[in-house]
């Protein structure tokens, strides 16, 4: 785990714990791997909060994962789609997210950086005081995809 993914976890449990709204996800695995074979793999995303959650998915090639130096690879052409863009799951519940490979079948493996993040819908309540600030906590979860060839 890098020391910039542990402390972006630690800071958002510190603001959790300032709210009255516990906030959780549960994913099947840290790294996920898609077969050469396969031109997708669908992911279970559980709730197991008491509250309504919105979930986003995003994606970024990277040159290999892990603490050696993880890079971002720009690429010109989206090689990773998904669906759902945004997903709503209810509490105590489990949807699905489907990651498609779209880019080339070759014989190199690819490495993707994809995070999940989760906003709990019924963060705010009805406030009396139209000038009182208030925030939306978010917990971004990241995962490793493998594209074998």
């Amino acid at each position: 785990m890098s020391k910039q993914f542990f402390y972006r976890i630690c800071l958002t449990l510190s603001l959790l714990g300032t709210t009255n709204i516990a906030s959780a996800a549960y994913f099947s695995s840290y790294i996920y791997e898609m077969g050469s074979d396969d031109d997708f793999i669908s992911k279970p995303v559980k709730n197991d909060t008491s509250v309504l959650n919105l979930y986003t998915v995003q994606s970024f090639k990277i040159d290999r994962p892990g603490e050696q130096g993880e890079n971002t690879i720009y690429a010109k052409d989206r090689e990773i789609i998904y669906t759902p863009l945004k997903l709503q799951i209810h509490p105590n519940s489990t949807d699905f997210f489907k990651l498609l490979y779209i880019g080339p079948k070759d014989d190199q493996e690819r490495y993707y950086r994809v995070v999940f993040t989760e906003i709990p819908l019924g963060a705010y309540s009805e406030q009396e005081d139209s000038k009182a600030t208030s925030f939306m906590p978010t917990v971004s979860m990241s995962t490793i995809m493998v594209v074998r060839p």
